[in-house]
């Protein structure tokens, strides 16, 4: 994603990313077209090209994840990371709002209480996890700097010890078991967030094991574990359907999740698979194309444009031909990509510019600003307690 990415670029990388954000938008690309009202608990040829679109969300994030981690562990914290990031973000979410509400305003549609409903959600994007991953992202962004002094006390066998520590609890347990064990004491998304960061921190800093590591070796593992993963996906669908059992078919996407076996292995094989191909000359449409990225993400995943305008375009397709539905889902993956793509190399070339003119300008007042408030609001804090406790 643009504004979560290095800043030394490493064209593999880049079209990792780019290919990430492929499989995240397939992964939103079924809810769009309807798929899941038509053929969540019904077995048919249909219903595997559902699950196809639906599975390699989570394999975008964690490869995200790895990728900027990778960059992160060995950073200070960057207020202006922040700040461009919370700009960008703050950009489309007001911008989309004032295009809806005038809309409905001319239409004289939509009631005063939805209006007022997706106003806060456009002035309160991060606060109100509107996108989920840049509020783990910013969490994680104001945890760094601890993250990081932890990963540059441990050795070696400490860090293996606990990586294998949080793996065989959040990974293999929690992700990979029936959540009969551990119930409730991992639920949300910030955990897998938090160990992918630590999985990249690992691999900065001591490497991969064994010379003469091939990138297709890890490749070939993540496409061959990928298929696994939907092969699980096509076994209890089809368990589901002989069985006659809707409650089996909702089980299909167990292993999805971010902090599933098979997302991680598939997410790090990825990483260390791109990371090793031998290097490319920085290529300017790579790059201008991974970097609009996070503005396709903050496009097409908007409340109002997921709710509204994309099941718009892209009408619930009822067409029973395999081949026509698989033909429409991938026309329609590719022209959100395109025009979202665009849009945000318009915005980048644009309003970006402007945006980082300010931040330049002012962003060492702004921080002794924040410096100062949070000084007088700790000094306040230490009053209070030290009076509470006399």
């Amino acid at each position: 994603m643009n504004s979560i990415r290095s800043a030394t670029r490493n064209t593999n990388l880049e079209i990792l990313r780019i290919i990430s954000m492929i499989f995240i938008v397939m992964s939103h690309s079924d809810d769009w077209m309807g798929l899941p009202g038509l053929y969540e608990n019904v077995v048919c040829p249909n219903k595997f090209i559902m699950d196809w679109l639906h599975l390699g969300g989570q394999v975008g994030v964690g490869c995200f994840l790895l990728i900027s981690g990778y960059f992160m562990v060995d950073r200070k914290i960057e207020l202006n990371k922040i700040l461009r990031i919370s700009g960008e973000v703050w950009f489309y979410t007001i911008s989309i709002y004032c295009v809806f509400l005038v809309v409905n305003i001319l239409n004289q549609s939509g009631s005063f209480s939805s209006l007022l409903r997706e106003g806060i959600w456009a002035l309160f994007p991060i606060l109100l996890s509107h996108y989920w991953f840049v509020t783990a992202y910013i969490i994680l962004m104001v945890l760094q700097p601890f993250f990081n002094k932890l990963i540059s006390v441990m050795d070696k066998r400490m860090y293996c010890c606990f990586l294998l520590t949080i793996i065989t609890i959040f990974v293999i347990i929690d992700g990979g078991l029936p959540h009969v064990f551990l119930e409730g004491m991992s639920d949300g998304r910030l955990i897998p967030v938090f160990i992918m960061y630590f999985i990249a921190g690992y691999i900065k800093k001591y490497g991969s094991a064994g010379e003469g590591d091939k990138a297709q070796k890890h490749i070939t593992v993540a496409v061959f574990t990928y298929l696994m993963l939907f092969a699980t996906v096509v076994v209890i669908d089809l368990a589901g359907g002989f069985l006659n059992s809707p409650a089996i078919v909702s089980m299909c996407y167990f292993w999805r999740p971010l902090n599933s076996p098979f997302v991680v292995i598939i997410c790090i094989e990825l990483f260390l698979g791109f990371l090793k191909l031998p290097q490319k000359k920085n290529n300017k449409y790579v790059n201008a194309i991974a970097k609009s990225t996070f503005g396709i993400y903050l496009l097409h995943s908007n409340r109002i444009v997921s709710r509204y305008v994309l099941p718009a375009l892209f009408p619930i397709y009822k067409e029973t031909r395999f081949v026509m539905l698989l033909i429409y889902s991938a026309g329609s993956v590719a022209i959100v990509l395109i025009v979202c793509s665009f849009i945000d190399i318009i915005r980048g070339n644009t309003v970006e510019k402007i945006w980082i003119g300010f931040l330049d300008k002012y962003l060492i007042s702004i921080e002794q600003k924040i410096l100062q408030r949070a000084g007088k609001i700790y000094i306040r804090c230490k009053n209070i307690l030290y009076k509470y406790y006399q």
